[in-house]
């Protein structure tokens, strides 16, 4: 499942890199994580470079240059966000929904919850 801290890391990973590699860049991402759970399904492991098939863990696997200001970079952050957004609702794939159980205001609408 895909979480906004996900997206936030993922978009701020992007920056790193030049625009042109944005595609690239998640290309590999997506193969870090297929790889990653390819793994944990098969040996009930964590990957030992990429973690546990999570974007998150997938990106913080490597060495990342420390801090992200965002300050004075809103719009390319915005690009990147929207770019690694659009990219994930087109390529993870669908993991089944696990039932959400009913809380004391009845059972969630929401998949996501």
């Amino acid at each position: 499942m895909l979480h906004l801290g996900d997206l936030d890391l993922a978009a701020r990973w992007l920056m790193d890199r030049p625009r042109g590699d944005w595609g690239r860049a998640l290309g590999e991402l997506d193969w870090r994580c297929t790889a990653a759970r390819a793994h944990v399904a098969a040996t009930g492991r964590i990957h030992p470079d990429f973690g546990d098939g999570s974007v998150m863990a997938a990106i913080l696997c490597e060495t990342l240059r420390p801090g992200y200001a965002v300050t004075g970079v809103e719009g390319e952050y915005l690009l990147a966000l929207g770019t690694a957004a659009f990219h994930f609702s087109q390529n993870l794939p669908m993991q089944k929904q696990k039932p959400v159980p009913a809380g004391p205001h009845g059972a969630s609408s929401s998949p996501y919850c």
